[in-house]
């Protein structure tokens, strides 16, 4: 058996991308959402045909090939999701501004500079968390 057993790679399955026991859940849908802020339990909530160790061993296949110095807007810290918060929407830590709205507002056109200064809690790294948060988001719920 190898070091990461209950990692699968079939072409034939979401287009040879490695996965989990031959399951159309890929690594990389996991390791996103991960860096998004989501734990385990999370995860295991979203995905209940998933087992704690398929996660864990998902996050430490990945390990060695993260790279050192990650971009500001893939922080986890960033993002957050909690029930007591906006009904559980993801929302920027710190404050009550939904993801949901800063792509509203870059949807309806407007510029960074306009969102930060009308929301002064606002960076722009925090638009463009909220931006690598839904492209992952919609990656992985097709």
């Amino acid at each position: 058996m190898s070091e990461f057993d209950r990692i699968t790679q079939n072409p034939a399955v979401m287009g040879g991308k490695q996965g989990i026991r031959g399951m159309r859940v890929t690594v990389d849908m996991i390791v996103g959402q991960g860096r998004c802020g989501h734990t385990i339990e999370e995860l295991l909530a979203d995905y209940p045909y998933l087992e704690r160790d398929d996660i864990i061993e998902r996050f430490a296949m990945r390990m060695p090939h993260r790279r050192q110095h990650r971009s500001k807007r893939h922080e986890p810290s960033r993002i957050k999701r909690d029930p007591k918060i906006m009904e559980g929407k993801p929302v920027i830590v710190g404050t009550r501004i939904p993801v949901e709205h800063i792509l509203r507002c870059l949807a309806a056109g407007e510029t960074e500079a306009e969102i930060v200064a009308d929301y002064p809690p606002l960076t722009v790294g925090d638009i463009r968390a909220a931006q690598g948060y839904a492209a992952i988001i919609s990656r992985t719920n097709r």
